[in-house]
């Protein structure tokens, strides 16, 4: 896989292949500009988020299918998300954030032993995860605002 890039609203994301390990840089949009505390936060936060989309929409199907909605398949691998499958190391400097993640090793030895065919690329599996994060706070947001409006109906 080459070098993949990930834009948000305020952040450049890049990804490349590390030996055993997925690395990414981070840099702000808005060019020119150091790396605050805030920025370091918010980066971690988005760590925190992997997986929370891919765990709704694994919900979400579990239950269409369930219902009988869409049909059961014997193809259908059953995939884990999360940031807690992951070491995630930080590297803060000036002008930008390096991300180095690795699997733990329990995780790395479960996934040794299971039917490692159906399996995706790691820096697939993370780069999906990234990507889906927008999607989960927007989630996340809407989620808060129903709940704050359902507050005012009360």
């Amino acid at each position: 896989m080459t070098e993949e890039r990930f834009e948000t609203e305020k952040y450049l994301f890049w990804f490349y292949e590390l030996k055993r390990a997925v690395g990414i840089g981070i840099v702000p949009i808005e060019r020119n500009r150091k790396i605050t505390d805030e920025d370091v936060n918010e980066i971690k936060e988005v760590f925190g988020s992997m997986g929370k989309w891919e765990v709704v929409v694994e919900t979400g199907k579990s239950l269409l299918k369930d219902l009988g909605i869409i049909k059961k398949s014997e193809n259908d691998a059953k995939r884990e998300f999360g940031f807690e499958k992951y070491d995630i190391k930080y590297n803060i400097k000036e002008e930008e954030i390096k991300v180095e993640i690795r699997l733990k090793p329990d995780e790395s030895l479960r996934r040794t032993r299971r039917d490692s065919n159906r399996a995706i690329p790691f820096i697939e599996e993370i780069l999906e995860q990234i990507k889906n994060i927008p999607k989960w706070q927007k989630l996340e947001k809407t989620l808060s605002e129903l709940k704050d409006l359902s507050r005012l109906i009360k």
